[in-house]
Parts: C-alpha cells; sequence; structure tokens
C-alpha cells in the first residue's frame, strides 16, 4: 500500500480444529439432510422456493449445485441423504 510497515499473520487449519472438537465430544456430528434439492437447468429460483417450503415444514434439506441430477444423486448416496428432489416442470422425488 506503499508504507512500510511490519505485517502480522495467523491461520487455523480448521480442519484439525473441527476433528479435535468432535474427538473430544465437544460438538456433535452434523446430522444428514432429509432432502437433497436439485433444480434441473433453469429451475434454479424454483428449486429454492422448493428447499424454502419443506425447510418450513420443518425437513432439514441442501441445495445441490452440482452439474447432473447424476451427481446430485451419487452426492446424496455419499452423504446419507434419503431423498432427492428433483424441480423441473414438476417434483419428482427419488427415495434412496
Amino acid at each position: 500500500f506503499g508504507v512500510p510497515m511490519p505485517a502480522v499473520g495467523f491461520a487455523i487449519n480448521v480442519d484439525a480444529l473441527t476433528e479435535l472438537m468432535l474427538s473430544n465430544g465437544n460438538v456433535q456430528p452434523r446430522k444428514p439432510a432429509d432432502v437433497l434439492v436439485y433444480g434441473l437447468d433453469g429451475y434454479e429460483i424454483k428449486a429454492l422456493k422448493h428447499a424454502a417450503f419443506l425447510m418450513k415444514s420443518g425437513l432439514r434439506c441442501e441445495n445441490s449445485s452440482l452439474s447432473t441430477k447424476e451427481e446430485a444423486v451419487r452426492y446424496a448416496q455419499i452423504h446419507n441423504i434419503n431423498r432427492v428432489d428433483l424441480v423441473a416442470d414438476r417434483v419428482e422425488t427419488i427415495n434412496l
């Protein structure tokens, strides 16, 4: 910035801190979402509105930003999410 002055740096390994807190029982592991919501191309806003509706109903939702519905389904399987809602003209529910 054109002014000579000393600098101070600071860093935290958030992953290591999280692992330590989980292993010590200080934090409970995050529960998986009840529903993964995936909006097909052009339906992203509708998908966000659908997720908001589901959350108001008391469900834990995660919105997918993955490229394909196959990737979204695979993500749900890996993260123990038992339901995927595919949003387009209508909502298609896939129970895993």
